[in-house]
């Protein structure tokens, strides 16, 4: 919840910022004090550990087989 909030706006990949965050302005504390920030994406935990999991079973299955190709000779 942002308290007092007067707007929000998509940015524009210009000089109004990156298109992926939300900009906003506020007027917190009965409008005596200003406040200005944006809302950012963060990735979906699930993509994260669907990604480091693949990335590790990949190691895994070189791992094997150069290990079994130097036991092998």
């Amino acid at each position: 919840m942002i308290r007092g909030l007067w707007g929000l706006i998509p940015g524009n990949n210009g000089s109004a910022g990156t298109s992926n965050n939300i900009y906003f302005s506020a007027g917190p504390n009965f409008e005596t004090t200003g406040l200005f920030g944006a809302l950012v994406p963060v990735p979906e935990p699930s993509a994260l550990v669907l990604g480091s999991t693949a990335a590790l079973i990949g190691l895994g299955l070189r791992w094997h087989r150069r290990k079994r190709a130097t036991t092998c000779v």
